[in-house]
This record gives structure tokens, sequence and C-alpha cells, in this order.
């Protein structure tokens, strides 16, 4: 809300869903915070452990301030990475087209899968399904090794 905030731990073992915003064309249209609420409060029932979500803002200076009153007026409290110099895009050196620049990140950070849940269809539906396979995998092997099983 326009002020520094504690954030979520982006080393945690949880999945995260890393969505990266660049400072080219229209701000506001390419955030669609209202797709992401959707997916956000869905993740919430959907899954055991629910994945973070990583947003990080690479604004024009000039849009710097629209950018924080996007966020306010929209009531988006989530917290965002507002990315100055662009450095993560320059350490990355990700694609520019922005419906693949999102991220499933695996419990190590790894990349998953790539694609914008709120731009293409049925990438949502493919996040949820490998999240919920692999926390059974996961499921099942803590409970082969609870009954001293080898996983």
């Amino acid at each position: 809300m326009g002020r520094d905030t504690t954030c979520i731990d982006v080393y945690s073992d949880n999945y995260k869903i890393l969505l990266y915003v660049d400072s080219v064309g229209c701000t506001s249209c390419r955030l669609t915070l209202a797709d992401w609420r959707r997916i956000m409060n869905e993740s919430d029932s959907v899954f055991v452990r629910k994945p973070e979500f990583v947003f990080i803002f690479q604004p024009k200076m000039s849009d710097e301030q629209e950018l924080y009153a996007i966020l306010r007026n929209k009531g988006f409290r989530h917290p965002v990475f507002i990315d100055k110099d662009n450095a993560f895009n320059k350490i990355n050196k990700l694609p520019s087209n922005p419906a693949y620049q999102s991220f499933l990140l695996d419990r190590d950070n790894r990349v998953v899968m790539v694609g914008n849940p709120s731009m293409i269809k049925g990438i949502w539906t493919l996040y949820k399904k490998v999240i919920t396979e692999r926390e059974t995998t996961a499921r099942l092997s803590f409970l082969n090794l609870r009954e001293g099983g080898v996983p």
C-alpha cells in the first residue's frame, strides 16, 4: 500500500507462482489484478499447502506513482516487489511476451512451468494439476517413511 512491508518468504518450501510485469505497454492493462485475486482465492480452497504468490513489477519511472495508485484503488493488498532497475529481467533474460512472464516454481525455486494463468486459457488448470500431483506424491512418500518403507 505504498510503503515497505513484511512480505512472503521467497525461500519457503512451498510452490510459488511468480508474475513479472515489465514496463512495456499499458501497466494497468497488463496487471489483470481481478484475475490474480480470483486465482489466489481459489488456491486457498484447492491446495493443502497454498502456493506463495510473488509479484514483481518493473514500471517506467513515469508510471511508478500510477502503479501505486492502481494497486491502492483496486484494493490489492498482497505484497509486491518494485524492480526500478529491471534487475530481475536482466538476470533472468525473460521472454518479451507477457504471456510467458509468469512461472510455477517448485519447492527449490526451479521453474516447473511457464505461462501466465490470467492470460492463457488452461494454464491455471495445469498449474493446479502439477501442484496437486506433487503434493500427493510427497504425502505418499511421507506416509511410506512413517510405515518404515523406502520412498
